[in-house]
């Protein structure tokens, strides 16, 4: 989050450098003078913000960073295309391709982007005529509107704005206080199955940067992945019910605003739905399944008793925010998810018994004699490691 804060005066000072002037083609006439801008390319990423501040904090400084950063060049006299790094997951940026160029700052996009698709995605995006003449359609037609709103109606600041303020600093900080509480690392390595993700063989890059024990240390793919694969999904969530909560108790007057005005608002519709979606996914019944692995009662009863009165919490304030519950509302995707619920229940049960089982010959010196460890990836899909090498 500070990164993304300091973000705007490192633009300013890199654009002021003679040597930046000089390399990008700027004219010497001042910037207002200049006719035809040089083209810079930026990346922004999202998972290294959620694993710091939570996802809604994450999310405003990202929206906030993007605005800033497209006038910071443009004040420069430079065009700015952002490059957007987005993850398979909502804890990691993902979404639906046409609510996230919707929900992009004003003026962060001016007819040219880039954007990642993961490994998980491309084929179903684009392994077949029909869905990927569909999706790059969808691209197409997403840019080249959000390109032109600007350009042929004058977009007002969402009425919500002011409130932003307040409402990540809470989120952020109920999610920082879950991360600081005493043995959040005991119950995390015990809970999620970090350690055997740290084991395999299935990542582009160590789970580690230093190979350091702490939160700060680990990558945030890893981070999201291991709160994926026990059904918590707590980046994707963690820390809104608890900033909305306080806001309808504190601020009465702003809290009936954003129930008013979120499905006027396309930042805000994009951000909530996607939380609504991790929500969703998460399942409480499995959680508690992966929670008995932490060995010590009262570590687990600490956390699990954060975690389920936050998701609680969060349910509530989505249902009364969108003024009706997620199955009445959604009730195809509500379908889908529903369908599925048996056949991962037991792939679940069955890695919780794999996990429990490996730990006990990792103990004992001969966790290599586990055959195979289930990975639910984060299509749900079955992954077997066995030896290094895997197969869906």
């Amino acid at each position: 989050m500070e990164d993304l804060e300091k973000g705007p005066g490192i633009v300013a000072d890199f654009l002021s450098h003679s040597v930046t002037r000089r390399s990008l083609g700027f004219d010497d006439a001042s910037a207002e003078a200049t006719t035809k801008r040089p083209e810079m390319q930026m990346m922004v990423g999202y998972s290294d913000s959620n694993k710091d501040c939570g996802i809604f904090a994450s999310q405003w400084a990202l929206h906030r960073a993007q605005q800033a950063l497209a006038e910071m060049a443009k004040k420069h006299g430079a065009k700015l295309v952002f490059f957007h790094g987005r993850g398979g997951t909502v804890g990691r940026g993902a979404g639906p391709t046409h609510g996230f160029m919707q929900a992009l700052a004003q003026g962060s996009l001016a007819g040219r982007m880039r954007m990642t698709e993961q490994g998980e995605t491309i084929a179903q995006k684009y392994a077949h005529q029909s869905s990927a003449a569909y999706n790059v359609e969808l691209l197409m037609a997403s840019a080249a509107e959000t390109t032109a709103r600007p350009r042929v109606a004058q977009v007002e600041e969402d009425a919500m704005w002011p409130l932003m303020g307040k409402w990540s600093a809470w989120s952020r900080d109920a999610y920082r206080a879950f991360l600081h509480t005493p043995d959040f690392m005991r119950f995390y390595r015990q809970a999620t199955p970090i350690d055997a993700l740290e084991n395999s063989r299935i990542g582009s890059r160590p789970s580690r940067r230093t190979g350091q024990g702490s939160v700060d240390d680990l990558r945030a793919i890893s981070w999201v992945f291991s709160w994926t694969q026990n059904r918590f999904y707590l980046p994707g969530w963690y820390g809104l019910g608890a900033a909305l909560e306080r806001m309808k108790t504190e601020d009465p007057a702003g809290f009936a605003q954003i129930c008013a005005g979120v499905k006027a608002s396309p930042f805000f519709r994009y951000v909530l739905t996607n939380i609504e979606s991790s929500l969703v996914s998460a399942n409480p019944a499995i959680m508690a399944n992966y929670a008995a692995l932490v060995e010590d009662d009262a570590v687990r009863e600490r956390f699990m008793t954060l975690v389920t009165a936050e998701y609680a919490r969060t349910q509530a304030m989505m249902t009364e925010i969108f003024r009706g519950t997620f199955a009445e509302r959604r009730p195809r995707l509500a379908f889908t998810l529903n369908i599925r619920e048996d056949a991962l229940t037991e792939l679940h049960r069955q890695q919780v018994a794999l996990l429990k089982e490996w730990r006990g010959l990792e103990r004992g010196g001969r966790g290599g004699e586990v055959a195979g460890l289930v990975v639910i990836d984060q299509c749900d899909c079955l992954r077997v490691e066995d030896n290094g090498v895997s197969t869906d």
